[in-house]
């Protein structure tokens, strides 16, 4: 399964008009790790987790996805 290890938005803080950059760190399905773009013609397919405290009560929704990484540019 794909697992996403790190995520990192290096950046000088304030954030004012410079380009934001992040680094993401995979854990592909078969177990080798990698900091590259996922090509839209060769997707990923995984699942993520999303906590959302709601209340003082925590719920994780299961999402099944497939990983793009798209250059923003």
């Amino acid at each position: 399964m794909l697992s996403v290890l790190r995520v990192h938005l290096p950046s000088d803080i304030p954030i004012v008009g410079c380009e934001l950059t992040p680094y993401v760190l995979l854990r592909r399905p078969d177990k080798n790790l990698t900091t590259e773009d996922v090509p839209e013609s060769a997707p990923i397919e995984g699942h993520f987790l999303r906590l959302v405290p709601i209340l003082a009560v925590s719920y994780c929704y299961f999402y099944a996805c497939i990983l793009y990484m798209y250059d923003f540019q």
